[in-house]
């Protein structure tokens, strides 16, 4: 089975949690190849979406911003009501990111949100 890539890009964080994000994933990177990496490309697979901000508040109440295989994950300062929903709190840390990667594939390594893995881009495709 060949291994998928999925691409995470970031809606509304701030300059300076942009580069932490940025720098959180290749440091996962580095050793072992991850499942992950960063884009700027708005048709990422995964959206992180920084509800502290006026700009992610807007993109998170207004889905149809979306394409329809994307999966959106909230980013805040305060942890959601729902302590199952898959979230992301501030400060960001590279231990949370890695748990919430792995609580976002299947055992087959497909992301649980889409059930399919065409919404991964292979590495050898060059995506």
């Amino acid at each position: 089975m060949e291994k998928l890539q999925y691409r995470v890009t970031s809606h509304g964080l701030d300059g300076h949690d942009h580069i932490i994000l940025k720098s959180l994933i290749n440091l996962l990177n580095l050793g072992v190849k991850s499942d992950w990496v960063y884009t700027d490309d708005s048709n990422a697979d995964v959206v992180l979406v920084d509800l502290d901000t006026e700009k992610g508040k807007s993109l998170w109440t207004d889905e149809a911003k979306l394409n329809g295989e994307q999966v959106m994950i909230p980013i805040s300062e305060t942890a959601p009501v729902d302590i199952n929903q898959k979230h992301l709190t501030k400060p960001l840390r590279s231990a949370n990111l890695r748990v919430l990667f792995k609580r976002l594939l299947d055992v087959n390594g497909r992301l649980i949100e889409t059930g399919t893995p065409c919404n991964g881009h292979s590495e050898n495709d060059g995506s």
